[in-house]
């Protein structure tokens, strides 16, 4: 799991724990006051990702979807659509 400050630019967390445990001490670290202030989480689509699950500690944050897994379903959608209308 990697947590980055995109303003700052900086990875405050580089870790190899995935889970929603291993954020929720990330959370814990940084404190309740710094949690309030986070207004964006970036984060994949995956529907187990630890971001999404561990929500609770920043609900006041939004989600971005990265683009990457964005344009992986889109181009799926794409292909389907493809193969309803055959040229």
């Amino acid at each position: 799991m990697v947590v980055s400050d995109l303003i700052a630019g900086a990875h405050l967390v580089r870790g190899t724990g995935r889970t929603e445990a291993d954020l929720d001490l990330f959370f814990k670290w940084l404190g309740d006051r710094t949690c309030r202030g986070i207004r964006l989480a970036v984060m994949h689509m995956w529907s187990r990702s630890a971001g999404r699950r561990s929500r609770r500690q920043r609900p006041q944050a939004g989600i971005l979807y990265d683009k990457f897994h964005i344009l992986r379903h889109w181009e799926k959608s794409m292909m389907v659509r493809k193969s309803e209308y055959p040229a």
